[in-house]
């Protein structure tokens, strides 16, 4: 995999992440912040982050 690839699937499961909160929360139709969006966003940012960094340590490990 490239470091490109690695990317982009951590930016699908971000969105994928993010909506999942979203409509497990009922957020969907609502667009004000409140604590729990502010948490499913953070959460689903986190959870983005995490995969980027465990792709470019991987990248780097097996190069």
């Amino acid at each position: 995999m490239s470091i490109l690839e690695l990317i982009i699937i951590a930016v699908i499961v971000y969105f994928v992440v993010d909506l999942l909160l979203r409509v497990l929360g009922g957020k969907i139709a609502e667009d004000s912040l409140t604590m729990n969006d502010l948490l499913a966003r953070f959460f689903s940012f986190a959870i983005g982050l995490v995969i980027i960094v465990i792709g470019i340590i991987l990248y780097f490990k097996w190069n």
